[in-house]
């Protein structure tokens, strides 16, 4: 995976774990989630621009 841009990593990381603990997942599989989507985060610039939808997570997590 190339990164282009980190800025948001960090919150995209600590705002997928806030959801997925609010969800009721264990720490564990909230982490996890947590940092698929910041390693997502960083293919796109800004912010906001790299942060990855749920399903776009999901996808990520059972590809392999």
């Amino acid at each position: 995976m190339n990164v282009r841009d980190t800025t948001g990593a960090g919150d995209t990381f600590n705002g997928v774990l806030a959801a997925g603990l609010a969800r009721g997942e264990a720490l564990p599989e909230a982490a996890r989630r947590a940092n698929a989507a910041a390693a997502m985060s960083v293919r796109s610039e800004g912010a906001r621009g790299g942060m990855p939808a749920a399903r776009e997570v999901d996808a990520f997590l059972t590809s392999g």
